[in-house]
């Protein structure tokens, strides 16, 4: 007997220490028969592996770089011998002389051309816009059917802007943005893609023969004139340019100086560039300590790859002249700006493809080529447009090594991710270089690429320690991995940690603005002025600024134009300070040019803290209308007596017909409607449709099809993202439902309340079957409850994620390195008995209220008509987008505002498609404690295993309680 317990135990012995039970008692051996992963069908996968992956531009241009350069032009008229797909938009017009073809922001136009003469062509597009949304233009191009490479699904064609009218200020002297107008005006442009570091533009290989080429239309129309397959005009080295033109008799300009401030630009790239102010140094011109003075443009907005800022300038004769910036360059530190200059259209030099402007945090007077010896520009007598393009520079080749590291380095910690799982077992070796027979190989190739990356970088910069922190994190990691392999599974959430801090060092590197205060054209020897005043007049103005601080207010928000002679009211409008002067400065410009000129009444904007609002309007001391309120505030309001029911307005119907039914409900009871939506939120699911290829899944369409996602994904270690049912929540902010658990009632026929708000019903059948199931997510899927949305989506560790559609905003903005890799869709959804998929979902509204107390409650209702009005809401959403960039899309909740907002047309048509399936849950007096009471149901049921049932049944109990004691107190019952 002893022996017979001696072996067993021994057996077990064994069987722990080989890694085949966990310490935890989880199984996570590999099955016998299991070699890698079963994507690979047994083999393992590498980067290359896939013989119908699209190449990457680089890799493209690489197999090319021998090919010959043909110098024989090929054009193809956009107006004659295409086809197009399906309903594709197209017609033939003639714009401002030229015959060109038109085409809407969807569809696919093809050109069939005969190509003479085997070579690598750059591409060339003449063309104009026409009027859209005001988002960039985006086209994908196919050469004979096919994506070149992968970055040919983002070619990007920029609009041209000027700013509008004369310069615009208060009636106390501060100056104001002005609103950027559209320039329809053609360009001929070599093809650029947003996806891609290359600051060249893109140039195809082609064969003789026969070939087609289409471009599919991805966001706006536009005009297009022909497409050019030539070479590139080269510049001459900047030694033999001004060799030639000093031997042409060009001498040096001798005469005064000449300038042009950057603030008063020609013609702009994107509406995103306009005029902005500097306090930072006296010598800015103008400059005013009281007074807002718009005395600088570029900045932060002045970023992004092919933006561009021309200016025009006049030279009194012709000759040899230096040209100079007084620019400030503090945005990204250690990095240096690059800018590309072209004259007239041409570069004059081929130094002039890339200036270098280095971190600084003082103001530079800038002479290009450097002090000592400054390039010498030839310029002809009249009018000259200089045009600064950001470009990437000696960046370029570093960041796209840096970033194709980061994408094979991501698809290796998938790789691994699907035999360890994202908790390995750290008393098991899972003999990584056996089961991934690249392994080795990969770490050894990127560590060999970011070594190359780091010397780049510390010979550019010269604070190269702040500029390669990052690649230095990443690679003594990759050589410890190299030296100690079997320590890989256990430091696998570190590797992430640096994949996802070097992609976002890769953006901020890729993106260094730069101020303009002015553009300086003068002799060769002549005297620079200096960039910044000496330490006493710096010492004066501080003083003199400290002082002003106390008697000035800079945060009022003042009238644009004179409306003295116009107003016949005035109606007061609260908003959040922390919703930012921005926001406020938009809105009071747009109210005084359209809405105060039309109705005589003055807008008064003031920013507080919206703690207050609740004692102001008890005290008959707040305001006629508060803005951005969370959609629980209007019944609050409106129950206490303080919230005016704008039921009794006769045009109501007109202006509730704006607005989705959804976005009301929330705002209205008892048969009183308390304010009007401004923003709706809902949730929708985005992907990764490059993980779920590798995966060989598809996205799931019906909640069916999710459940049978979920074991495919874990077991390869992979999750799906739910919107997390652990968040804390107090106060009025717990009103709020989950919504997960909002979509699975919805779509389970249940509801909240009974009829009348009386009480709770998810005591239901209905109602507790979509707790289970919502609970089950965690209980029996074992889905996170918390985690980092960006991070896990951007390495694809999580390649599905149900959450609100504002996460676009942030994709776009935030993780760049894998644009055109993931895109977004209505949520799975319950098959109904017609065939149809109901995917329903509720939504959350922020809004506008009315309080009764208003000094003139017609005004008022005259002011939140017009907030809310169509084409209000497109010049706000167009405004705020082109102030604050991409992350900053309004959510209107006005649909036809809605559809005219620069969404690209697939993502339009899917945010569509799910907003007809949102409905809107009902506020009511006490429902602060249903969002609270289930969040307290979940949690218990998560970490306390309790019943699900019983959980959302004691829940229950509460809220009517609750309920109950809110309707006794307001005499509901």
């Amino acid at each position: 007997m002893k022996k017979a317990v001696a072996l067993m135990l021994c057996l077990i012995l064994v069987v722990y220490c080989t890694g085949a039970v966990s310490p935890t008692g989880v199984d996570t051996s590999v099955p016998a028969n299991a070699t890698y992963n079963k994507l690979g069908e047994g083999t393992a996968r590498t980067a290359s592996s896939d013989p119908d992956a699209v190449p990457t531009y680089a890799d493209y241009a690489q197999r090319a770089e021998d090919a010959a350069r043909p110098t024989t032009a090929l054009v193809i008229p956009a107006a004659e011998n295409y086809t197009v797909d399906g309903e594709t938009e197209a017609q033939v017009e003639t714009l401002d002389g030229t015959v060109a073809l038109v085409t809407g922001d969807s569809g696919r136009v093809t050109w069939t051309f005969t190509v003479e003469e085997t070579g690598f062509y750059d591409l060339f597009f003449r063309y104009r816009a026409v009027k859209g949304k005001g988002a960039t233009i985006e086209r994908a191009l196919y050469l004979d059917g096919a994506l070149p490479f992968s970055e040919a699904r983002d070619l990007v064609f920029n609009r041209v802007y000027e700013d509008e009218g004369e310069k615009i200020f208060s009636k106390r002297g501060n100056e104001y943005r002005r609103p950027q107008k559209e320039c329809f005006l053609w360009q001929t442009v070599r093809a650029v893609s947003n996806a891609t570091f290359n600051d060249e533009g893109i140039s195809l290989y082609l064969t003789a023969g026969t070939h087609t080429l289409s471009l599919e239309g991805v966001a706006e129309p536009m005009a297009l004139a022909e497409i050019r397959f030539e070479q590139a005009p080269t510049a001459l080295p900047y030694k033999e340019q001004l060799a030639q033109w000093k031997a042409a008799g060009y001498t040096p300009y001798d005469g005064g100086m000449i300038s042009v401030q950057g603030e008063d630009a020609l013609y702009k790239s994107t509406n995103t560039l306009y005029a902005v102010e500097n306090r930072t140094s006296c010598l800015t011109e103008p400059f005013d300590l009281k007074l807002t003075q718009l005395n600088c443009i570029g900045g932060t907005n002045w970023k992004y790859k092919h933006q561009w800022i021309e200016w025009e300038i006049t030279v009194p004769e012709s000759g040899l002249y230096q040209i100079a910036l007084r620019t400030l360059q503090d945005f990204v530190s250690g990095g240096n700006a690059y800018r590309r200059l072209t004259i007239d259209g041409e570069l004059p030099f081929a130094e002039a493809e890339s200036l270098t402007v280095k971190y600084s945090m003082d103001w530079q007077m800038l002479a290009l080529g450097g002090e000592k010896n400054p390039y010498l520009f030839y310029l002809e007598e009249g009018r000259h447009v200089l045009r600064l393009t950001v470009v990437l520079g000696d960046m370029y080749s570093l960041l796209e090594q840096a970033n194709t590291c980061v994408t094979e380095l991501n698809r290796l910690y998938r790789d691994v991710l699907m035999i360890t799982g994202t908790v390995p077992d750290t008393y098991r070796d899972y003999d990584l270089d056996e089961k991934i027979p690249h392994l080795m190989d990969t770490l050894d190739r990127n560590i060999d690429t970011l070594t190359r990356v780091r010397k780049g970088l510390e010979a550019l910069s010269d604070a190269g320690g702040e500029q390669t922190v990052y690649v230095n994190q990443l690679l003594v990691q990759l050589e410890s991995f190299v030296d100690r392999p079997n320590t890989i599974a256990t430091r696998l959430s570190k590797l992430s940690e640096n994949l996802n801090s070097l992609a976002s060092w890769i953006v901020s590197a890729s993106e260094v603005g730069m101020l303009i205060d002015k553009i300086i054209v003068c002799a060769p020897d002549a005297e620079l002025p200096p960039a910044k005043e000496g330490f006493f007049r710096a010492l004066w103005e501080g003083i003199r600024a400290f002082i002003i601080s106390f008697i000035h207010d800079y945060y009022a928000v003042e009238s644009f134009v004179d409306i003295d002679g116009k107003s016949a009211g005035e109606v007061t409008l609260w908003m959040a300070g922390t919703t930012g002067r921005d926001q406020a400065n938009i809105i009071k410009n747009l109210s005084d040019f359209y809405f105060t000129d039309k109705t005589g009444i003055r807008l008064n904007i003031k920013l507080v803290d919206m703690d207050a609002l609740l004692r102001a309007v008890a005290s008959d001391s707040g305001p006629d209308v508060a803005l951005f309120q969370g959609q629980s505030q209007a019944v609050n309001y409106g129950i206490r007596g303080a919230a005016y029911d704008l039921n009794q307005f006769p045009d109501v119907e007109e202006v509730k017909a704006r607005f989705a039914e959804s976005a009301l409900t929330p705002l209205q009871y008892g048969g009183k409607l308390y304010a009007l939506p401004e923003q709706q939120n809902f949730m929708m699911m985005f992907y990764r449709t490059d993980v779920l290829k590798e995966l060989g899944v598809t996205p799931p369409n019906t909640w069916t099809e999710f459940y049978r996602l979920i074991p495919q994904l874990s077991e390869k270690h992979y999750s799906i993202g739910l919107p997390t049912p652990a968040t804390v929540q107090s106060g009025s902010s717990a009103s709020g439902i989950n919504d997960m658990f909002s979509a699975l009632l919805l779509q389970n026929k249940a509801t909240v309340y009974n009829e009348n708000g009386s009480r709770c019903v998810l005591d239901m059948l209905e109602g507790i079957e979509a707790f289970v199931q919502w609970s089950e997510f965690y209980t029996k899927y074992d889905l996170p409850i918390s985690y980092s949305d960006i991070n896990r989506f951007r390495t694809g560790e999580m390649p599905i994620i149900i959450t609100s559609y504002g996460f676009y905003n942030t994709l776009s903005v935030a993780a760049p390195e894998i644009q055109g890799l993931w895109t977004l869709a209505p949520i799975p959804g319950t098959p109904l008995a017609d065939g149809t998929i109901d995917r329903s979902v509720a939504s959350n509204v922020s809004c506008a209220m009315l309080f009764k107390n208003a000094k003139d409650v017609n005004d008022a209702w005259e002011f939140l008509k017009w907030w809310t009005s169509t084409e209000t809401q497109i010049q706000y959403g167009q405004e705020i987008e082109a102030l604050q960039g991409r992350s900053a899309r309004w959510a209107t909740a006005n649909l036809e505002a809605m559809k005219a907002l620069p969404w690209s047309s697939s993502i339009a048509e899917q945010i569509q498609a799910q907003w007809e399936w949102v409905q809107g849950i009902p506020e009511v007096p006490g429902g602060y404690y249903t969002g609270r009471s289930v969040d307290n149901a979940i949690k218990s049921v998560i970490n306390m295993g309790e019943s699900p049932r019983e959980s959302l049944l004691d829940a229950v109990i509460q809220i009517n309680n609750e309920l109950r004691v809110k309707r006794e107190e307001f005499d509901l019952e």
